[in-house]
């Protein structure tokens, strides 16, 4: 088992490292779910200039409030 660790430590390591922002991303884009915004963009429709999907509906249900 050293040995194999020994030769193969780096890779080992990269991977830690690749799962770990991984992970980081996915927690990210759960809690700006959470908080009602579409994940990509967390809901803030003055930084994604309307692209998302939650700014679409956004829009839709103000424009029936005000007809």
């Amino acid at each position: 088992m050293p040995a194999w660790l020994a030769s193969n430590g780096s890779t080992v390591l990269v991977a830690l490292v690749i799962l770990m922002l991984v992970c980081i991303s996915v927690r990210q884009f759960i809690k700006n779910k959470g908080k009602g915004g579409c994940g990509h963009c967390g809901g803030c429709c003055s930084h994604c200039s309307g692209g998302c999907g939650q700014c679409v509906f956004r829009d839709a249900d103000e424009e029936k409030k005000e007809l």
